[in-house]
């Protein structure tokens, strides 16, 4: 069979070399497929729950292949890569749930003593076409409820990412699937019509489920109506944002700025339109011209820029020309720049756009050209300001973010802002989850108003299973690829980022490989700490926050270095406080800090008093009227942890009541005999009145805590304890992306102590212990 080859945009070597399938192919596939259905669909709902989470499980151990396939193939970033995993295991397990939630319903009958039922059955053989932009979610999702239903598919792969798609078979498959109740079709982009056509009219396909461009789509629905097929279409459009008079522009900016940019605006409902009303149409241009500009473009391998690279040269050209036709008409370019590396596409920002440019009313994404473009300020509004902006388009169909901006909160309760809604499969937690039913929603856009009330927002929030390899493979600890970045994880598919209380300021990245992507604030009210929390808090009738306090290395009062570990904690749920100030302001307060006279002790920045009075504020927010996180807060799930020093703090906190668990990472109290270091005063003896589990994270041998950290262990006899000796040396893996495995680690113990989950508790505990199974980490546990 012949082959065609995919070419990585960013350095234009051969990405992946797959087959390209024939039109005449197409009728035995099908065949396939439906030889495959009478097994399939003759299993009980839970022979097919059963494949489902297997599949799953086999979509998370293929992390390492499915990030490189992304890389190579579309130019995407290892984070974005990884959250894709993540919420397409999480889609897989909801489908399984949907097994035992297929039901009929009984119909009134006009004969006595007749019952009238109406069952439903699978219907045979369903294509789903995916593409690119998003391609391990949107594979899955294209074969997933088909498959829980009891029908076997075939999944037409994207000749954008063919590898990238095939991997996704290749783990249902290795589920236990009946032989060709899931298969694949690759193809060159040349033969993609005709292959299509042939797939549609193959006598076994029943069903067609298209994700893509309005052109196409009509195409593909044309093409099945002539055989009656039924057919599920999500097409193109254009997704506005409407900034009103009585709007925080600064949060509109941020929320127009994540709407647009994230994945290089490639995610199919990236902000397209933005119509702010005249009276502040200029401050908005100037703040988001301002926020545009300082997202740089670089290699998505470096990880180390808010942008990234798009997808191919096709997108360059076909956004580029309608920049072009709205500056020869009359537009204005606020911000924007040349293309390096042929697809190296910095941030435009284009004003004054009128419905008559092509900027303002063309889809710019399709099957050939990707992508789409933001506007800040269309003509839809009778009293806006007439104006577009543009950035990366998306790829194949483009559907509306959720997002709002809010308006302030005055005497009268008008705090109002109108957005579009398009809505994606929600998922939520095993341990929280809903009705599987809510794996597929309305399609539709409309304007819906969103209620604000004190500081409460109704937002969308999307929730999923964390995606760390529950197969034992942890990330490698050598990896190289670089920190997570805005564009990466800034809001799940549609969350709005909007900040608490006023003042609030947030630092950039929002990262974390977890289900609800994080960022770092500072709160007025609780000075001298950075809280780290998911962008989207939940809403109080869903899951919980735990709390986790937090000390820094050498006590001192500046978190940063420790961001992405602590990132990526609260990306999994969690409320992280640290102790100290942003960077700029724990260096202000270093500066002026005198320095100790000669022989006297160094006074350390911060204390253990410090992270009880972060345990006390949350405690204090979960009640407050009003307040972000009144309800939100699990006062039964707070742990403590901190790195060197700022372990030995978590120690001492250790002892609080609140504290169910405590985490030291390269820290151990020192000799008795020892010379006391400020802040690090303990005793041995303190040991002795632990009462809650405690998880060491050491650096091995070469750890300067690794003596004092072992020497713990072996006194602690009477809780739970555990030890990990990652040969990483003092540092630990504070500095890999996502926080390395000590955070991934790290989570698990505190999914296990806090919340139960058994999943994660096997990482530390049972005779084939994920950790027992790597030697030279040196792992050691007692008490479980």
């Amino acid at each position: 069979m012949p082959t065609f080859t995919r070419i990585n945009p960013v350095t234009g070597d051969v990405a992946s070399e797959t087959a390209a399938m024939q039109p005449a192919d197409m009728a035995a596939i099908a065949e396939r497929a439906a030889a495959a259905f009478p097994a399939w669909s003759a299993l009980g709902p839970n022979a097919r729950r059963a494949a489902l989470m297997k599949a799953a499980t086999a979509l998370e151990a293929r992390k390492d292949a499915f990030v490189a396939a992304m890389m190579g193939e579309i130019g995407a970033t290892a984070g974005w890569a990884m959250f894709n995993l993540a919420l397409a295991a999480g889609m897989v397990r909801e489908a399984a749930a949907l097994t035992t939630q297929i039901s009929g319903e009984v119909i009134p009958s006009d004969k006595p003593g007749t019952l009238a039922l109406a069952l439903r059955e699978p219907v045979g053989v369903i294509l789903g076409i995916a593409p690119w932009n998003a391609p391990i979610i949107l594979g899955v999702r294209a074969i997933a409820v088909p498959l829980a239903c009891g029908n076997t598919v075939i999944l037409k792969a994207s000749e954008t990412c063919p590898r990238t798609h095939a991997l996704i078979v290749e783990a249902f498959q290795e589920a236990g699937f009946p032989d060709g109740a899931v298969n694949i079709v690759t193809n060159s982009a040349e033969d993609a019509g005709a292959v299509v056509g042939a797939l549609i009219d193959a006598p076994d396909v029943r069903r067609i489920n298209f994700t893509g461009s309005t052109k196409v789509g009509k195409i593909i629905a044309k093409r099945a109506a002539e055989h009656l097929k039924p057919v599920l279409l999500e097409l193109g459009g254009k997704a506005p944002l409407i900034v009103l008079e009585d709007a925080d522009l600064d949060e509109a900016v941020k929320a127009a700025a994540f709407g647009a940019f994230m994945n290089q605006g490639q995610i199919c409902m990236s902000t397209e339109r933005i119509i702010v009303v005249d009276a502040v149409a200029d401050a908005f241009a100037a703040k988001f011209k301002d926020k545009v500009g300082g997202m740089a473009v670089g290699d998505p391998r470096d990880g180390t820029t808010p942008l990234g690279a798009v997808v191919d040269r096709r997108t360059v050209d076909g956004v580029t020309a309608l920049i072009e036709d709205a500056l020869a008409s009359g537009a204005q370019q606020l911000t924007g720049g040349e293309t390096t590396h042929n697809v190296l596409m910095p941030a435009h920002v284009i004003d004054h756009v009128t419905p008559a440019m092509r900027l303002f009313r063309e889809e710019t994404g399709d099957a050939a050209v990707p992508r789409g473009e933001l506007r800040p300020g269309g003509g839809d509004h009778p009293r806006a300001r007439r104006g577009a902006c543009r950035r990366t388009r998306q790829r194949y169909r483009i559907r509306p973010v959720s997002l709002g901006v809010h308006a302030r909160h005055r005497q009268r309760p008008q705090g109002r802002a109108a957005h579009p809604v398009g809505h994606l499969p929600r998922q939520r937690p095993d341990r929280a989850r809903r009705s599987a039913d809510a794996v597929r929603r309305d399609e539709g856009v409309r304007l819906r108003p969103v209620r604000r009330q004190g500081r409460h927002r109704r937002l969308h929030r999307t929730a999923l299973d964390h995606g760390r390899d529950r197969a034992g493979a942890f990330p490698d600890l050598t990896s190289s690829s670089g920190r997570m970045t805005v564009t990466v994880t800034k809001a799940l598919w549609g969350a709005l980022l909007v900040l608490g209380a006023a003042g609030a300021q947030a630092q950039e990245p929002a990262s974390g490989s977890g289900p609800w992507p994080a960022i770092s604030e500072v709160d007025p009210s609780l000075p001298g700490h950075v809280v780290y929390r998911p962008a989207v808090l939940p809403r109080p009738t869903g899951p919980l926050l735990g709390v986790l306090v937090w000390g820094n290395g050498a006590c001192s009062d500046n978190p940063a270095p420790h961001n992405a570990h602590l990132l990526e904690i609260a990306s999994h749920g969690y409320l992280v406080i640290a102790s100290g100030y942003l960077p700029e302001e724990a260096a202000r307060r270093a500066a002026a800090r005198p320095a100790p006279q000669q022989g006297q002790p160094r006074t350390p920045p911060t204390t253990a008093k410090d992270m009880t009075d972060a345990i006390d504020w949350a405690i204090a927010q979960d009640g407050l009227a009003g307040g972000k996180y009144r309800g939100l807060i699990d006062q039964s799930a707070v742990a403590a942890a901190g790195h060197s020093c700022g372990g030995i703090q978590a120690l001492e906190v250790g002892l609080d009541p609140r504290v169910q668990t405590v985490i030291g990472n390269n820290t151990g109290i020192l000799p008795d005999e020892a010379a006391k270091i400020p802040g690090m005063m303990l005793a041995k003896a303190h040991l002795d009145a632990l009462r809650r589990p405690i998880l060491y994270l050491q650096g091995g041998e070469t750890d300067i805590a690794y003596a004092n950290g072992m020497d713990d262990f072996r006194r602690i006899g009477h809780v739970p304890a555990a030890i990990v000796n990652l040969p990483v040396g003092h540092g630990g893996t504070f500095d890999k992306p996502f926080g390395g495995i000590a955070a991934s680690i790290a989570v698990d113990w505190l999914e296990w102590r806090l919340r139960g989950d058994a999943a994660a508790g096997r990482t530390f505990a049972g005779p084939n212990c994920r950790l027992c199974q790597v030697p030279e980490w040196g792992y050691q546990s007692k008490g479980f």
